[in-house]
C-alpha cells in the first residue's frame, strides 16, 4: 500500500511541516550513541594521521596540514613543477579547493603530482569528518540509556526550510549522516527506531511529470528501478527504439549482470552531472556519456521543457512551481546574483531542477501529515533526511506501526510511476564499526 494522491491539493503546507518537525524534536529530541560517535571520530583521526607522513615528505614540509591551502598549493607547484596558472579559476584567482583538485587530476601532469593530490583529498576528507563529529560529541549527555544500554547524547535540532521547500536541520546537521556513520543514531530504552526511505524519488518524479515518455515509463516500471530502466533506454539503437515504441508490451528487461550493475552505478553519476550543468558528459564517462547526452540530455521532451523555462526567464519570470503548486524563487549566492553574467544560466538550471526537488518536498508534506496521524502521544518523529523518515516508536507498538510508517513514504500519484519505500527497524549498522559496539 501507499499514500493515494488523486489531486494537487497538499494536506498541509511546507511551513506547517517545519512547525511539526520542530515541535517533535523540541519535545522529545533526536538521540545519538556517544560511544559510536567517539569511535568514528577516532577512526577518521587515525586514518588521517597514517597518511600525513607521506604527504609531508612529498611536500617537503614536516608540519604541513591539509587545511593550510596556500602552503599546500605552493608546495605542489614547486615540488612537482606544475605551472601556477593550472590552479587558476576563470577569474584568474589561484585556488586549491575541491573543484581545482578534481580539475588537476584530469590534466596531463605527472603521476607523482596526481598521487600527492589523491593523498590531499583523502586527508582533507578525513580531517573534515573529525571536525564534523564535534557537533554530535558536544551535545548534552542524556540521563537515559539508549536501547543497547549505552551512553547517548540528545539533540534538539533547528529545522530550516530551503528555497525549494526541502528541509535541512542544523545544530546538529541531520542531512549528511551517510551509510558509513549511520549507526550513530540511537533510541532511548523502551523505544525502537523505525526508518523508511522513499526509493528513487527524483527520477520517478522527473519521468512521471516533467518528461512523460511512454517507453521510458514502461522500462522503469518493468525493472521497478529507474536507473536500470534509463540504462536500457540509452542502450537502444535507433532501430530498436523505433520498434519498441510501436509495441511496448514486447520490451522485456535484460538479465541484471554484474556488468549491468556497474553501468547502473555510473549512470547515476551521469544523471547528477547532467542535471547540474556538466556539458561534457563524455569526459565523465567515455562509454555511457555520449549515449546519455544523446538520449536523455537531448531528449525532445527535455528540450521542450528547457525551452519553456528559457522563454519564461527571457520574459522576466524568476519563479517556478512544484507539481502541487508550491512556488520556488531561486536564491542569489556569492557566485550567482541578479545582473551577473551567470545569473540567467543559474535560473535555467534552477528552473529545470528545482521543480523536481520541490515536488519531492511536497510529497514529504503528505508523508509527515500521514505519519503524525499514526503516531501515539509517546511516539515521535526523530528526523527527516531528504526522502527518509526516522521515527521513535514504543517497543510494544513497533510490529503494528512499522508497516504503516513505511506506507507513509510510498506514493501513488494518479498517472505517475509508483514511488516505493524501504523499511528498517532498529539501529542501522555501519560497515566500519565492530559489532561489539
Amino acid at each position: 500500500m501507499a499514500i493515494q494522491i488523486h489531486d494537487r491539493k497538499l494536506p498541509i503546507s511546507p511551513d506547517e511541516v517545519q512547525v511539526l518537525l520542530q515541535r517533535e524534536t523540541d519535545t522529545f529530541g533526536t538521540f545519538f550513541n556517544l560511544d559510536r560517535i567517539l569511535y568514528h571520530e577516532a577512526r577518521y583521526s587515525i586514518y588521517a594521521r597514517s597518511l600525513y607522513p607521506e604527504f609531508r615528505a612529498m611536500a617537503g614540509l614536516p608540519y604541513l596540514t591539509a587545511s593550510q591551502r596556500n602552503a599546500v598549493s605552493e608546495a605542489f607547484t614547486h615540488r612537482f613543477n606544475v605551472p601556477a596558472h593550472y590552479l587558476q579559476d576563470k577569474y584568474g584567482t589561484v585556488r586549491f579547493d575541491k573543484a581545482t583538485v578534481s580539475k588537476l587530476l584530469q590534466m596531463d601532469i605527472n603521476e607523482d603530482a596526481k598521487y600527492f593530490l589523491r593523498l590531499f583529498q583523502k586527508i582533507s576528507a578525513a580531517d573534515y569528518m573529525v571536525s564534523y563529529f564535534g557537533q554530535y560529541r558536544d551535545l548534552p549527555i542524556s540521563k537515559m540509556e539508549d536501547c543497547d544500554g549505552q551512553r547517548m547524547v540528545v539533540a534538539h535540532p533547528v529545522w530550516n526550510k530551503l528555497s525549494t521547500s526541502r528541509f535541512s536541520a542544523s545544530k546538529p546537521s541531520l542531512q549528511n549522516i551517510n551509510r558509513d556513520i549511520c549507526d550513530i543514531y540511537t533510541a532511548p530504552k523502551g523505544w525502537q527506531m523505525v526508518f523508511s526511505d522513499s526509493g528513487q524519488i527524483e527520477p520517478r518524479i522527473t519521468y512521471s511529470h516533467f518528461i512523460q515518455d511512454a517507453l521510458i515509463t514502461h522500462l522503469i516500471k518493468t525493472y521497478d528501478d529507474a536507473y536500470y530502466g534509463l540504462l536500457h533506454y540509452i542502450s537502444l539503437s535507433k532501430e530498436e527504439e523505433a520498434e519498441a515504441r510501436t509495441r511496448l508490451e514486447t520490451v522485456k528487461p535484460h538479465e541484471v549482470t554484474d556488468e549491468m550493475k556497474e553501468k547502473r552505478r555510473r549512470l547515476k553519476v551521469l544523471g547528477l552531472a547532467g542535471n547540474y550543468g556538466s556539458v561534457n558528459l563524455s569526459a565523465v564517462d567515455p562509454e555511457l556519456g555520449p549515449l546519455y547526452t544523446e538520449k536523455i540530455v537531448n531528449h525532445p521532451l527535455r528540450k521542450r521543457w528547457e525551452q519553456k523555462v528559457t522563454e519564461a526567464i527571457r520574459n522576466g519570470d524568476d519563479r517556478f512551481y512544484g507539481y502541487f503548486g508550491t512556488p520556488i524563487k531561486p536564491e542569489a549566492n556569492v557566485k550567482y546574483r541578479p545582473g551577473s553574467s551567470g545569473w540567467s544560466g543559474h535560473l535555467l538550471r534552477c528552473g529545470i531542477n528545482n521543480p523536481v526537488q520541490t515536488t519531492a518536498a511536497e510529497l514529504m508534506c503528505f508523508s509527515v501529515y500521514n505519519s503524525m496521524r499514526l503516531l501515539k502521544h509517546d511516539d515521535h518523529i526523530g528526523a527527516y533526511k531528504h526522502d527518509e523518515g526516522m521515527f521513535y516508536v514504543r517497543d510494544e507498538r513497533v510490529e503494528e506501526l512499522a508497516p504503516k510508517l513505511r506506507e507513509c513514504l510510498s506514493y501513488e500519484v494518479d498517472g505517475w510511476i509508483p514511488i516505493g519505500s524501504d523499511l528498517h527497524i532498529g539501529r542501522k549498522e555501519s560497515p566500519y564499526a565492530p559489532t561489539l559496539l
